[in-house]
């Protein structure tokens, strides 16, 4: 998504990772699971409200993606979890950087 020589920074056994390429970040985040469903509804929609979220199809049961002010933000809930993906720095504000970030999260979200 983010170019060929991409950098690992960070990653956390059966979770979240952070890779690097030049000056743009990709982050996904750790996944979160609940058996209280409800937490998690409560906790996607006060993150929908704020600011300028639109829903997006086809991303677990449920996900938003937000514009930043570097880059987007994409959250999803999928079952009894919840995740998100983030794109960040240099180059990642344009919708062809969204979209990337739309197919990457569809294939984050397919792993829960």
């Amino acid at each position: 998504m983010i170019g060929a020589g991409v950098k690992l920074e960070r990653a956390i056994e059966d979770g979240g990772c952070t890779y690097s390429h030049g000056r743009l970040t990709l982050e996904i985040q750790q996944p979160v699971m609940m058996s209280d469903r409800a937490v998690f509804q409560q906790a996607f929609e006060a993150s929908s409200a704020k600011g300028s979220a639109k829903h997006v199809a086809g991303i677990g049961d449920r996900a938003h993606i937000k514009k930043r002010n570097s880059g987007y933000s994409i959250m999803f809930m999928k079952g009894n979890g919840m995740g998100g993906i983030s794109v960040y720095g240099e180059g990642s504000d344009s919708t062809v950087m969204a979209d990337k970030l739309v197919d990457a999260a569809k294939k984050v979200a397919s792993r829960y």
